[in-house]
């Protein structure tokens, strides 16, 4: 019973965030909300049955996303005005407490341990799955790596600085 309902309340924070993402105005908030959304998907994840696929999410996707967001803020690197003095802005405690909320998921979903036996795991290696990735899906995954390029090719392009003759 306790399970179903984190369920249902990570999925609903993790539904308010990402919708939260696409409309905030600040990139700084709209990262906390993407982390929040990130984070509530491993919950997810935990929930039904991968732990595993829970630690990527967690180390790949929320640990790239905070990776990217300091480049974005290093890159974007604005002045601030003179005169200006940093405060806190009420917006900033939302996305801050859905993770809060979430962390007292996770530390509900540890306090009561698995609720179901895990089936056997069956090990499988790299060879076999990189056989799968490069045999069958092998135009996908080109045409998704071409497609990461010209992505790049395009930032590059358009955050470059014009140069005044």
């Amino acid at each position: 019973m306790l399970w179903n309902g984190i369920f249902y309340v990570t999925s609903a924070i993790m539904l308010i965030s990402a919708l939260s993402a696409l409309f905030a105005r600040q990139p700084m908030y709209g990262g906390l909300y993407l982390v929040t959304s990130m984070v509530a998907m491993a919950v997810l994840y935990y929930l039904l049955g991968g732990p595993f696929i829970s630690a990527l999410q967690v180390s790949l996707y929320v640990g790239a996303v905070l990776v990217l967001l300091v480049f974005m803020m290093t890159m974007l690197h604005r002045p601030a005005p003179r005169g200006y003095v940093p405060r806190m802005n009420r917006r900033f405690w939302w996305p801050m407490l859905l993770l809060l909320v979430l962390l007292a998921e996770i530390a509900a979903l540890f306090a009561t341990g698995p609720q179901t036996v895990l089936p056997e795991i069956v090990s499988i290696g790299p060879k076999a799955v990189a056989e799968e990735l490069f045999g069958h899906y092998l135009l996908i995954v080109e045409a998704t790596a071409l497609l990461l390029l010209a992505a790049l090719v395009a930032v590059l392009y358009l955050s470059r600085k014009v140069e005044e003759s």
